[in-house]
């Protein structure tokens, strides 16, 4: 059962063709598309735009030109957010009509740990540019976010005094203190991983195929949503760095977009609507919804930056909603039956 759609959207801005260039949705084998840059880095608490760009050597232009999705005022960078320090390439790979897997090898990519034209030696913080410290276990400029690394010395010296034969006795004890452990990053899934980014660069899954054919006997899966809830892959609007592996939606099936944020709260949204005849799904298709609560729907499914998130696509009403989320309460993935409206509601 649907209400109907009541949210004033925004026609996306900026999103031309070429940038939406794909395979016709009849068209099989379909193509998955990957960024890769020479150098990136990746957001960290308090980061802003000038302050990465001194600390690689880089003017704040050039930052936003390699990574489009930064706004003009540089408020919408997000931790854990990957940026190209170089410009970026985009690559593609073939992947079969009705094959299960999503290729596994982008074209190789340095994460650069240091600004290319600094010394990577440090004594001090003093020594380590822009938004780097010094590990004094390692004597290496590194970035720090957790905290648990910098300012932290290698030994401590324990001074003791004692009495022998009527007389004081100083006694220096120095120990090693073990090293800081470090946070891995976590790990984002090629053709799993959606970007939410701004009202023209973000991702949604869908069908591995159009109308879900390749898993319907050929023909145009009624339910294509619901029954791809485990096996769906991601589908962007231009390529994204932030979402490996991941395909291009077929051009003309974003209608319209509106991007909101809740600094406060930690979530990011894009609601609006689709032409679902350009990815072949039925009008009489009530949708369904993904998200990685639980076991995930898709499996192993993510949005970069962010531990939770949940999105629908219902083409019935020709619409489709999408929210990451800091706080697991704020992706409401226990409203799927309410659709948009009521899972990911406007600001």
């Amino acid at each position: 059962m649907r209400l109907i759609w009541g949210v004033a959207i925004a026609l996306v801005a900026g999103v031309t063709p070429d940038v939406l260039a794909a395979p016709k949705p009849s068209q099989s084998p379909q193509l998955q598309y990957t960024v890769t840059c020479k150098k990136t880095y990746t957001v960290v608490p308090n980061d802003v735009c000038y302050k990465i760009a001194d600390a690689f050597g880089i003017t704040t232009s050039q930052l936003k030109k390699w990574n489009p999705s930064i706004n003009p005022d540089c408020t919408n960078l997000y931790i854990g957010q990957s940026l190209c320090l170089s410009p970026p390439v985009t690559n593609s790979a073939t992947m079969p009509s009705g094959s299960k897997s999503i290729p596994s090898k982008p074209a190789k990519t340095t994460n650069v740990p240091m600004p290319t034209d600094s010394a990577n030696t440090c004594s001090t913080n003093d020594d380590c540019p822009g938004v780097y410290c010094c590990n004094l276990f390692t004597n290496q400029c590194v970035l720090d976010p957790k905290g648990n690394i910098c300012d932290i010395q290698p030994t401590t010296r324990v001074t003791s005094k004692t009495m022998s034969n009527g007389k004081p006795t100083v006694t220096h004890v120095t120990s090693k203190v073990p090293r800081p452990s470090t946070t891995p990053a976590p790990s984002y899934p090629t053709g799993l991983t959606v970007a939410v980014e701004s009202q023209q660069d973000f991702c949604l899954f869908l069908p591995r195929s159009p109308g879900n054919k390749d898993d319907h006997g050929g023909k145009v899966d009624p339910d294509a949503i619901a029954d791809s809830e485990k096996n769906a892959v991601a589908f962007c609007t231009r390529p994204n760095v932030n979402a490996p592996g991941s395909g291009l939606l077929p051009r003309g099936f974003i209608k319209s977009a509106k991007f909101q944020q809740n600094t406060a709260a930690g979530f990011v949204q894009v609601t609006g609507k689709i032409d679902r005849s350009k990815y072949s799904l039925s009008s009489q298709d009530g949708g369904g919804q993904y998200d990685n609560h639980g076991a995930g729907s898709p499996p192993h499914s993510a949005c970069k930056g962010y531990p939770y998130y949940v999105s629908l696509i219902e083409p019935d009403i020709n619409g489709f909603c999408i929210r990451c989320c800091q706080s697991y309460k704020d992706c409401n993935a226990g409203r799927s039956a309410y659709g948009c409206h009521r899972v990911v509601p406007p600001l």
